[in-house]
């Protein structure tokens, strides 16, 4: 509608009169068991993800570009694989490399390491306690997929780890 029109209707004033309340969150009592449960789902299937994106790369190793880092067309690739958006693909590849699972090889393509053999033949609770560890510990921003290329070191950020710190002792 003119703007005259919306003026003459709200009696001159450029803003209809706004009233705040304040949102409400819903709350209530946490089951420290479910929580738990559904911790360990997620931290198991972020374990399955990083084996499924190395079998498939023991296979099929991706190339490393000439600056380093996955190309575009490789990380769709594993989206496709592990069934999950870009971002969240990225993550994964950037915590397994950060893991030492996964490094440049012969031929310049990204393979499995040793260090991935002797992961996979760990039990579940070590092989998720590497991933959160390096994870928690690496200067990467899988976040910014959209500016930089994963796996290159234009994804280092000096002060993530520091955040990521302070995010897990809050959250404690």
């Amino acid at each position: 509608m003119p703007r005259e029109v919306s003026l003459a209707l709200r009696n001159g004033q450029l803003v209809a009169d706004l009233t705040w309340q304040p949102v409400v969150i819903a709350t209530g009592a946490i089951d420290p068991a479910r929580a738990d449960a559904t911790g360990a789902q997620s931290a198991m299937e972020a374990v399955r993800l990083v084996e499924t994106l190395l079998e498939a790369w023991s296979y099929a190793p991706p190339p490393v570009l000439r600056g380093g880092g996955l190309s575009t067309r490789d990380l769709a690739g594993v989206a496709d694989l592990l069934r999950c958006d870009e971002a969240s693909a990225a993550l994964v590849v950037e915590v397994a490399l950060a893991a030492n699972l996964v490094a440049v090889g012969e031929a310049n393509r990204w393979v499995p390491t040793t260090a991935y053999d002797r992961w996979l033949s760990s039990p579940d609770t070590a092989r998720w306690a590497t991933l959160a560890s390096a994870w928690r510990a690496m200067p990467r921003s899988s976040h910014t997929v959209a500016d930089d290329r994963p796996m290159s070191s234009a994804a280092d950020r000096a002060w993530v780890p520091g955040l990521r710190h302070a995010i897990v002792t809050a959250l404690r």
